[in-house]
């Protein structure tokens, strides 16, 4: 699915954010919002800034009452899409995995969005499995790991996770297994990778 670019530039964003956080606004609510995140704009740039917002298609108004009220047309969801895509490619040549890693290793994330990440980790399904290896994304000795782990899942466990047990057994190495102990003995089911 393609993406639709969004040109807008940072005072735009600014506003949009308003918008978003506080729904359908007047230019002097945009305005006092604004101001209250330090940044002091006129009453009149407010005005311009939302009548091209309107223009590029981004904002709509309503005229019906003496105020106008100025509504988003675009999610913000829309616009971190849009610019994430452009930034994938000019940076990291469309590899997301690139990225993340990036995120991971540069910024601190707060428990909650560690927990969200690990439950997006989990739900990975074959085919997200095999756009993530054709992108670069999951590489070298991970790739048959990863095929394992899928292959386990799609013959009846319900979910796996891909351990690595060096130094713990005989015939070290990365398997997959259940991921429970109880399911784990129950379905007999141990590939070791590479090897299903």
């Amino acid at each position: 699915m393609s993406v639709r670019e969004y040109d807008l530039g940072s005072a735009e964003l600014e506003v949009l954010k308003v918008l978003w956080e506080e729904g359908p606004s007047s230019v002097r609510t945009v305005m006092e919002h604004l101001a209250r995140r330090s940044r002091q704009v006129a009453y009149t740039t407010v005005q311009t800034m939302l009548t091209r917002l309107e223009q590029k298609g981004f904002v709509r108004s309503n005229r019906s009452e003496a105020a106008y009220v100025y509504e988003a047309t675009v999610s913000r969801d829309e616009i971190s899409q849009s610019r994430l895509r452009k930034l994938l490619d000019q940076l990291y040549d469309g590899a997301a995995g690139q990225l993340v890693l990036h995120l991971l290793k540069t910024q601190r994330l707060r428990p909650r969005e560690i927990e969200e990440l690990q439950k997006l980790i989990e739900r990975l399904d074959a085919a997200q499995a095999e756009a993530l290896i054709a992108d670069g994304t999951i590489s070298g000795g991970m790739i048959p790991k990863v095929r394992a782990a899928v292959e386990t899942v799609e013959r009846g466990v319900r979910a796996v996770r891909i351990t690595n047990l060096d130094g713990l057994r005989r015939g070290s190495g990365t398997v997959v297994v259940a991921d429970s102990p109880a399911a784990d003995a129950a379905s007999g089911i141990e590939a070791e990778a590479g090897r299903p």
